[in-house]
């Protein structure tokens, strides 16, 4: 027998392994395509699924709840059912800080009972 004869018949049996080995390790349809679990989670107002991408969310610091843009930016009715027009928190309703200060306090708040968001925040702010 040549030397190529004996790689040929190698390379056959290694071919024969690798085979055995892909029909083992079939996975299903299920597992290939299932959606990865979300970085956020949900929104807290119409509970959809938040976006990857952060101009989809936004992060309140009153509540430290994560809110998408379509809640953040609907209109709201009081019970009359005339539009309000007032800057507050869609969550909690908590009116926006004026100051820079007021932020940081808040942040502090939030960074108190371990929010991680709230700790990154702070992180950058300094």
């Amino acid at each position: 027998m040549s030397t190529s004869d004996t790689k040929v018949n190698d390379l056959c049996e290694n071919l024969d392994d690798c085979k055995l080995n892909v029909e083992e390790k079939k996975i299903s349809d299920e597992e290939l395509f299932k959606q990865p679990p979300p970085q956020h989670g949900d929104c807290p107002i119409c509970f959809l699924r938040l976006p990857t991408f952060d101009t989809g969310k936004r992060y309140y610091n009153c509540c430290g709840k994560m809110i998408c843009s379509g809640c953040i930016h609907a209109p709201v009715y009081d019970d009359q059912g005339n539009e309000v027009d007032n800057q507050k928190c869609p969550f909690c309703r908590t009116p926006h800080p004026k100051t820079n200060e007021d932020i940081v306090r808040r942040e502090m708040k939030r960074m108190e009972k371990d929010d991680p968001i709230a700790m990154f925040n702070i992180g950058n702010y300094y």
